[in-house]
């Protein structure tokens, strides 16, 4: 009858080849591989749903039979005629917005590491984060801002609502989660 280890579970970095030897080249392209892997489903769930559906959306407008300058297209529309199912539809919509970002999170804590303190979401430099926060929104939203209204000027973008949600007592904080 053989004894069962009674110490913890072994960990990738358990499991390493002695430095220098093929089997560490070995573990290192595999653990190279996999993480290449874990970083393209990642965005695949996130990014690249979000730019399919952008594609298809404006592949709809633009052979709707109207100019796109005559249309809207609406960034929070209201799911449901029902306003508290409509509630439910945003609350859904939001939780399964955040399962990319919690999933990105376990595979980052692999091994025991703090996922939050390696994508930089802690409290040790509040002041530097927020300015580079504020310069990173500055750099990504001013400049399409800038081509939105350039393209509403020449009338080749359509009209973007911001909420087509009705004034209900959730709109606003659901919208605000929304953001966030």
């Amino acid at each position: 009858m053989s004894e069962r280890p009674t110490g913890p579970a072994p960990t990738a970095a358990d499991r390493t080849a002695p430095p220098g030897t093929p089997e560490e080249d070995s573990a290192t392209k595999q653990a190279r591989r996999r993480a290449t892997a874990e970083v393209w489903i990642v965005l695949g769930l996130s990014l690249g749903q979000s730019a399919a559906y952008s594609v298809i959306s404006l592949a709809a407008k633009l052979t709707a039979g109207r100019p796109l300058a005559q249309q809207t297209a609406t960034l929070n529309a209201s799911r449901s005629a029902r306003p508290y199912l409509d509630l439910v539809y945003q609350l859904a919509d939001v939780v399964f917005t955040l399962v990319p970002v919690a999933l990105a999170l376990w595979l980052l804590a692999e091994g025991g590491r703090n996922a939050f303190r390696l994508v930089g979401f802690d409290v040790r430099r509040p002041w530097r984060d927020l300015a580079e926060g504020a310069v990173l929104a500055a750099v990504i939203g001013l400049p399409g801002l800038v081509l939105y209204v350039v393209g509403r000027e020449l009338g080749i973008t359509a009209q973007v609502v911001a909420s087509g949600l009705a004034p209900y007592w959730w709109a606003v904080p659901v919208l605000v989660l929304q953001a966030v």
